[in-house]
């Protein structure tokens, strides 16, 4: 398998998002230019060097890879060696302190020094990044997308000789440990990897995943099974979800995303009912507001409309515009009825996740099978008043990176180690 190859097919299809997650700190972070950092992550947050020309280097070494940032735009990637797990590539915050054409080895077990030229193992540049660690060239083109080196960061000579003139002198270098990566396309559409634990540095759940899935609003539009399935695989190759986008009611932004999936778009409705002051109340099914009706749709155990239904339950006008989904109508100004019951909701997911309980504050008494089957039975519950717990990306916190500069201890000579 040609691992280059397989690198850059499976990460520039992501090519205008970020990265996410890690091993050590906990919480998450969210935003829709960048990716869901998450729990137990080791993450950059934020690098304490200023970018050098709008420049940042970033690299993962779970995904072996390593991208050049311009103006907060992915504009390279390359795929990388990085330390094997006896001798790991240190995480944390470095900047480029030196840079060399032709650079000179030294062997560290014999003193032995090799000059630049094709039996050197730092090939034909250098670029410093703390002690003995750096970015170079290699004589071992084939250990490139593989866990390899002593420690330092290794690129094809093609690849290195091109970022040593993209990037200067004090040009910032976050290096994470980032096995969940979770990107908007260029289209929008949400798509999310998974890679192999390389390190043993960060166990994965289900819940995890979820989390930094719902940073991007479509944790409900993934099934719990293929989660799982994907995790087991963590093969590196992107699943696609769906379109994710920021809904604003009276431009105000509100929890939730509107999501657009097979071509319809599901609007969250508890948030839209809290946000606009509206009571709702469920029958059979349908969410019933002093407006109108609508068929409630669950996705694990979240309730969605169609859009084509808010006007008729909520007396809003809705639509895209400049990368949004806005709302416009009056907010009611009496506070909606505590009528929460946990229940069974109308399913309508289409993968194969089969969960039927939804909660809200504005939500009473959903019904059990799929809405757009009528005669299906429904099942009474009952009520017992439950508050909707629903997170903004903006209210979750930023994990803590592990240290700054955290990292093995130098050796004495820059270039005096062993294989890089």
């Amino acid at each position: 398998m040609d691992v280059r190859k397989f690198l850059t097919s499976a990460v520039l299809c992501g090519l205008m998002g970020v990265f996410s997650v890690g091993n050590i700190a906990s919480a998450v972070t969210v935003d829709d230019n960048n990716a869901a950092l998450g729990s137990e992550a080791i993450v950059a947050s934020p690098n304490q060097y200023p970018e050098v020309e709008g420049k940042r280097i970033v690299i993962n070494i779970a995904s072996r890879g390593l991208y050049l940032y311009n103006q907060g735009v992915k504009t390279r990637l390359y795929p990388i060696a990085v330390g094997k797990a006896s001798t790991p590539t240190p995480v944390g915050y470095y900047r480029i302190v030196d840079k060399e054409y032709n650079p000179t080895w030294t062997d560290p077990s014999t003193g032995k020094s090799i000059e630049s030229g094709p039996a050197c193992p730092l090939g034909y540049r250098w670029m410093g990044i703390y002690g003995n660690y750096g970015i170079h060239g290699t004589n071992r083109d084939s250990s490139i997308g593989s866990y390899a080196s002593n420690g330092c960061i290794r690129m094809h000579e093609e690849d290195v000789e091109e970022l040593f003139e993209l990037v200067a002198m004090e040009t910032p270098v976050d290096i994470t440990y980032n096995r969940v990566v979770v990107e908007k396309a260029a289209d929008d559409t949400v798509v999310y990897y998974i890679y192999p634990d390389g390190y043993g540095w960060q166990p994965l759940t289900n819940n995890d995943v979820n989390t930094w899935l719902k940073g991007f609003g479509v944790d409900a539009f993934v099934s719990d099974e293929d989660i799982a399935e994907k995790i087991q695989s963590a093969d590196g190759n992107p699943t696609f979800i769906a379109k994710a986008y920021p809904i604003y009611v009276n431009k105000k932004k509100i929890s939730g995303k509107a999501v657009v999936r097979d071509g319809i778009t599901y609007l969250p409705a508890i948030s839209i009912a809290e946000s606009s002051g509206i009571a709702l109340n469920t029958n059979n099914g349908i969410l019933v507001s002093k407006y109108g009706k609508a068929v409630a749709q669950n996705f694990k155990n979240q309730l969605f409309i169609n859009s084509d239904d808010v006007y008729t339950l909520f007396g809003m006008q809705g639509g895209f515009a400049d990368g949004v989904y806005s709302l416009n109508g009056k907010i009611v100004s009496e506070k909606p009825q505590e009528i929460t019951a946990p229940v069974p909701v109308t399913n309508v997911e289409t993968e194969s996740v089969n969960t039927s309980v939804a909660t809200g504050n504005v939500v009473n008494d959903v019904a059990e099978n799929n809405a757009v089957e009528p005669e299906a039975k429904t099942e009474a519950v009952k009520e017992e008043p439950v508050k909707a717990e629903v997170k903004t990306e903006n209210e979750v916190s930023k994990p803590d990176f592990i240290g700054n500069n955290t990292v093995q201890k130098p050796r004495n000579e820059r270039h005096s180690f062993q294989q890089r």
